[in-house]
């Protein structure tokens, strides 16, 4: 836990992802504590691409997935991804 009084600001979060690795942190100051948590979902963000990227290759789902660019909202996205999974749109 780190507390309010520590002072902590933006510019150490890499240090203390270095010191702490991807152990859990949490911040007293909920605004900080999320601030962390986007910092950090930035640093793995591409090994978890590249590990679902792989997920869809394996199974035979990669060619022809749906770009979310071409989506005007997340929900027709997630329809998109289930009906080209092989579901129908807005099961799940």
């Amino acid at each position: 836990m780190i507390g309010k009084n520590a002072d902590v600001s933006v510019e150490q979060f890499a240090c203390i992802h270095t010191a702490l690795g991807f152990e859990f942190v949490t911040f007293e100051d909920a605004q900080m504590g999320e601030e962390y948590r986007d910092f950090s979902n930035e640093l793995v963000r591409p090994q978890i691409l590249e590990y679902a990227k792989n997920g869809l290759a394996e199974v035979g789902l990669l060619e022809g997935f749906p770009e979310r660019a071409k989506y005007k909202s997340d929900k027709l996205f997630a329809e998109a991804i289930e009906v080209h999974c092989g579901l129908e749109a807005g099961r799940c």
